[in-house]
């Protein structure tokens, strides 16, 4: 996951962000996630774009409360309680940032079919 992409899907829970950002071996990524703005703003694409290490993204998709559906091979946020919702940290697991990041952005995303 780049870092761009761990600030957008976890703005909802930032101070909880910022609280995991507060261990040590993470404090880097806590100061840029202060300067986030500049960052957007000058365009840092060697921070924005920086892969960050799984064991951060893991931690942090475990405090996201989103949950998913997949209907018809559509991943989709689930707003009702019928069904089995899956966790954000599922999500990215099975399909990676760029699913949860989509149905943020765009309302769904198409998941891939299983092969045989």
């Amino acid at each position: 996951m780049k870092f761009w992409q761990l600030v957008t899907i976890c703005y909802p829970i930032r101070s909880s962000l910022e609280q995991l950002l507060e261990e040590p071996e993470w404090a880097v990524f806590l100061k840029w996630l202060k300067d986030f703005n500049q960052h957007v703003r000058s365009q840092n694409r060697a921070i924005l774009d920086a892969v960050l290490p799984e064991q951060l993204v893991v931690s942090a998709m475990t405090l996201c409360r989103y949950r998913f559906c997949i209907r018809n091979g559509i991943l989709i946020l689930c707003h009702e309680e019928s069904g089995e919702p899956i966790a954000t940290v599922e999500v990215y697991l099975r399909y990676g940032a760029e699913a949860i990041d989509e149905v943020l952005e765009k309302g769904s995303f198409k998941v891939p079919s299983a092969s045989k």
